[in-house]
This record gives C-alpha cells, sequence and structure tokens, in this order.
C-alpha cells in the first residue's frame, strides 16, 4: 500500500510539474506572437498586409522595427529632416515601394538607399531637396518610378541616375532648374516619360536627351522657353508626345530644321502660345512634311 502510495504521488508531482511547464511555454509563445505583432507594425502606423503606413506626423527618424517582409512603406506627411545613412532601411531588404513625400528632408546621405537594391517605387515629391548628387540613388537598379517633383530643385550633378538603369518615369516638374548637361539623364536607356514642366529653362538644346531612345513623353510646359535647338543629328523614333505648352516660342525661327526633324510620324506637339502671336507650325516647306499631328493653343 506504501509503494502504491507514493507511486500515486509521483504521478500528481509528476503531471503537476508538465502541466506547469506547458503553461510557461504558452505563455512563452503568446509573449513571441505578441512582439511579432509589434514589430510587424510599429506605434503609431498602420499596416495592411506587407504595406506598412506611418503617416502619422510625428516621425522625425525611421522606424526601427519594421518588419523583415515589408515590401511597401510610407511615411509620407511627417517631419523627416535628413535620412541617415544605409543603416536607416537596414533589415528591409524586400522593398519595393517607399513613399517619402511631403516631408522636409533638405539632404540625403550617399548609399541611403544601397541596403534595398529591389526598390521599385521612390517617391520624394514635395520635399526641400535643391540638388541632386550623384550617390544619391546608388543601388537602385531596379528602380521605375522616381518622384522628385516640387523640391525646390536648382542644380542635378553629373551621372545622378547612372545607377537608375531599369528606370521608366521620372517626374522633375515644379522645381527651379535652368539648365541640364550631356550627362544628365546619362544611364536611362529605358526611360519612357520624363517631366520638365514648370521649371526655369529658356531655351532647351535637345543634344542633351539623345540617349533616350525608349522616351514616349517628353512635358517641357511651362518654361520660359523661347527657341529650341539640336546640336547632334538624331531622331526620337518612339516618341508620341512632346508638350511645350506656355512657353514663349512664337515663331518658327525659334525651332531649328534639324530639331523640327528629329520627331517620328506619330509624334504628337503641342504648342500653347502664351501671348496673343502666331504658333510655331512646321510646314512641309521647313522639312517636317512627316508631322502627323500637331496641336496648336492660343490664350
Amino acid at each position: 500500500k506504501k509503494k502504491k502510495k507514493k507511486k500515486s504521488q509521483f504521478h500528481i508531482i509528476l503531471l503537476t510539474a508538465v502541466l506547469w511547464l506547458s503553461c510557461l511555454l504558452l505563455q512563452a509563445a503568446v509573449l513571441l506572437l505578441l512582439s511579432k505583432g509589434e514589430r510587424m507594425c510599429p506605434a503609431s502606423c498602420r499596416c495592411e498586409g506587407k504595406i506598412v503606413y506611418c503617416e502619422s506626423g510625428i516621425f522625425q527618424d525611421i522606424p526601427i522595427n519594421i518588419t523583415t517582409g515589408c515590401q511597401g512603406l510610407s511615411l509620407r506627411y511627417n517631419n523627416l529632416l535628413v535620412l541617415i545613412d544605409a543603416l536607416a532601411f537596414h533589415g528591409v531588404r524586400r522593398l519595393k515601394e517607399l513613399i517619402l513625400s511631403s516631408n522636409k528632408l533638405s539632404f540625403l546621405h550617399n548609399n541611403t538607399f544601397s541596403a534595398i537594391p529591389n526598390l521599385r517605387n521612390l517617391d520624394l515629391s514635395y520635399n526641400q531637396l535643391q540638388s541632386l548628387q550623384p550617390g544619391y540613388f546608388y543601388g537602385l537598379r531596379k528602380l521605375q518610378n522616381l518622384h522628385l517633383r516640387s523640391n525646390g530643385l536648382k542644380q542635378i550633378l553629373i551621372r545622378t541616375f547612372l545607377e537608375c538603369r531599369s528606370l521608366e518615369f521620372l517626374d522633375l516638374g515644379y522645381n527651379r532648374l535652368r539648365s541640364l548637361t550631356r550627362t544628365t539623364f546619362l544611364g536611362l536607356f529605358k526611360l519612357r516619360e520624363l517631366h520638365l514642366e514648370h521649371n526655369q529653362f529658356s531655351r532647351i538644346n535637345f543634344y542633351i536627351f539623345p540617349r533616350l531612345t525608349n522616351l514616349q513623353a517628353l512635358y517641357l510646359a511651362w518654361n520660359r522657353i523661347r527657341s529650341i535647338s539640336q546640336g547632334v543629328p538624331w531622331t526620337w523614333p518612339k516618341l508620341q508626345k512632346l508638350d511645350l505648352s506656355g512657353n514663349e516660342i512664337q515663331t518658327n525661327r525659334s525651332i531649328c530644321g534639324d530639331a523640327a526633324n528629329m520627331f517620328s510620324t506619330t509624334t504628337v506637339v503641342i504648342l500653347t502660345s502664351t501671348q496673343a502671336v502666331s504658333v510655331t507650325v512646321w510646314p512641309a516647306a521647313t522639312g517636317v512634311p512627316q508631322m502627323t499631328k500637331l496641336e496648336t493653343k492660343l490664350h
């Protein structure tokens, strides 16, 4: 009887220990899940699947506890002043879309985005970047869309976009650019759409665009352009739309014959005069009978 009693007590103790250990394991599992949940969605952020929205207006730095599986991150409408180096996005290598618009960014460190080489879409619109440096976009060879609208940009240094070999869309509109160089768009062989409207160009020489062979749309509206020329003979085989509206192009002399000859048979050129004078139209006498459609408007 004593042996049976001891065995019974032993079983009770063993069962108690197993239950206690199970409780500890369950508690640890719950804590682990909670910690993962907190890491997936940082405080003051909203998470939808693999997309993280941190748009509360309180962030001055990049959140450090974003899940490694994040593919989209929006930090617009905050108070970001300066992005730190590549460590800012360490651990989110799978990121494909990054929205940093409507902040107060005035400077980017070189290699800031090198830790996220899979990025496809980068939005830096509505910040305070006055110049672009060659190292800003290093490593972004898969980037397809780059938005830089309304930054007050005055200068783009040479080879700034050289690493962006897959870029198809580039928006530099609503800035303060006055001039471009032949190497400004070096390497952008896949670019299809380029926005340069609402800048401060007074003249355009198309020699700065010769390697943009896949370009389909070029927007140069509402600058101060009075003349257009072409330094090197070449053609734009895929260009479908050239918007020059809102400029100061007034006579046929404003566009030289060589520059007109580079357009394809399907190019639509929009010329809107800012003054009540005749708008440049290329008739057959100018050597441009191939122009199939030319939109002209007067204000």
